[in-house]
């Protein structure tokens, strides 16, 4: 009894061996600022949980590299229940200044406990589509990090504050699982497999989602804001 007494002791601290060298995602790829915890869920996966409370605010994740050209992936646990004015965002941006880039996905949470609205200009099926053209300016020349937040957003998510977040709530909690990466680092090289989708040309049906996402839920299109740019629309608004 002894014997297998020991054993099974020697089991339990290989297993924690094991654990403890199999590092975060979270920790490994990205640096924190606020409420963010890296933890496991019921399954035992790795999960990055963001927390945002009326005290200490909300919090988010940056990665320490930038990227030029990329594909980027996550899954996202939103926030259930009455989500009125969080804003739980993951995108890619080239800086901090009122010129930066940047693609992402915000999905701006609700009273009722409904689908939350989703703001985005990028989606794992194509739903819209940034042609390139030699003589307009493109974004080839600026690395983008990847964020993940979670922030008060009342104000802008609904026309100025008219629904304040219900702090009776708290705390929120978004989780995000499952990231994958496969991009080009700034500066650097891009790794196998890039060619997939550094090289798609879209297909009949991918033309056929943008039309269909354009003409259902597309609710802002800043070529048909003409009051934002009164010299006149950009290049490209004349030619997508």
């Amino acid at each position: 009894m002894a014997r297998w007494s020991h054993l099974a002791s020697l089991a339990i601290i290989l297993a924690l061996l094991q654990a403890a060298s199999s590092e975060h995602w979270l920790n490994s790829y990205f640096t924190t600022d606020g409420n963010v915890r890296a933890a496991y869920d019921a399954s035992g996966q790795q999960v990055a949980m963001v927390i945002l409370n009326q005290q200490s605010g909300g919090g988010g994740f940056n990665s320490k590299k930038k990227f030029l050209f990329g594909h980027f992936s996550i899954k996202m646990k939103l926030i259930p229940g009455n989500s009125a004015g969080t804003v739980s965002c993951f995108y890619l941006s080239s800086g901090d200044d009122q010129y930066r880039d940047e693609i992402d996905m915000e999905f701006m949470g609700n009273s009722s406990g409904q689908p939350v609205v989703l703001n985005t200009n990028v989606d794992d099926k194509v739903i819209r589509s940034f042609k390139r053209y030699a003589d307009l300016p493109f974004p080839n020349s600026k690395p983008m990090s990847l964020h993940a937040t979670l922030w008060d957003g009342s104000y802008w998510a609904t026309e100025k504050g008219k629904i304040p977040i219900d702090w009776s709530h708290a705390p929120f909690t978004v989780s995000y699982r499952n990231y994958y990466a496969n991009a080009c680092i700034g500066g650097g090289k891009c790794p196998a497999g890039s060619a997939r989708w550094m090289h798609r040309q879209l297909s009949k049906a991918d033309w056929g989602t943008i039309s269909w996402a354009k003409q259902n839920y597309m609710r802002y299109n800043y070529c048909d804001d003409g009051w934002r740019f009164p010299q006149g629309l950009p290049g490209e608004c004349s030619r997508n």
